[in-house]
């Protein structure tokens, strides 16, 4: 994966009560693999063998805090990689894409490595028309849709796993010339309610020609 770490940047270890267990400092080896790059070392502290510590990474480019999917389960004296070989710790992360593009709708699939809570996200090039479907509706996310946003999220803390499938399908009024349809303010929640980061889908151009189905009225 990419590492993301740059100066001012910091990573950190909390317990489950969300007490701080360890701050990471930066260091650049000076040979080796990872000569030149930017890496982390912590010390981690625990009242008990056998804790459950969880990990949060600031960006400071972004002003943005984002969850570690990975854990760790506290061992004292216990010392896991190195400047040679260090460990990896994967941030929360969602690409999203376009799949099915037709002249009056297309998907939206995702790629998440973590539970996805929510999403927000706002649609131009196109009047959307309707946004349901796919494994939000699936997994019992209420989905919204008006003035071109979607908007979806769950009264009841359900969530879509992670894993790979179809987000969501939109249905927009039927073209009749070429547009670039663009999606734009993407926010993606995770089970903690924080924001998660994310790729895509940026934009997809929908080709109208005078083989394209004509609108119905």
């Amino acid at each position: 994966g990419l590492n993301l770490a740059e100066a001012g940047d910091m990573f950190a270890a909390f317990d489950d009560a969300g007490f701080v267990r360890g701050v990471a400092i930066q260091l650049s080896p000076p040979f080796g693999p990872y000569e030149g790059s930017t890496l982390y070392e912590m010390t981690m502290g625990s009242d008990t063998n056998g804790d459950i510590l969880s990990f949060q990474y600031y960006d400071a480019s972004n002003d943005a805090i984002y969850n570690i999917v990975d854990s760790y389960e506290f061992e004292a004296n216990e010392t896991q990689g190195n400047m040679i070989a260090p460990v990896y710790y994967n941030i929360e992360f969602v690409d999203l894409s376009f799949s099915n593009v037709t002249t009056s709708s297309v998907d939206i699939n995702y790629t998440s490595n973590t539970e996805i809570a929510g999403f927000q996200f706002s649609v131009a090039g196109v009047i959307l028309e309707d946004a349901s479907g796919g494994d939000a509706a699936d997994s019992g996310l209420s989905i919204t849709e008006g003035n071109n946003t979607v908007l979806a999220f769950s009264f009841s803390g359900s969530t879509i796993s992670a894993g790979s499938g179809t987000l969501i399908s939109l249905e927009f009024e039927e073209i009749n010339e070429s547009v670039t349809l663009e999606v734009s303010d993407v926010v993606i929640s995770g089970s903690s309610g924080t924001a998660m980061s994310s790729s895509g889908p940026v934009s997809t151009e929908i080709q109208f020609s005078a083989s394209s189905p004509p609108p119905l009225f």
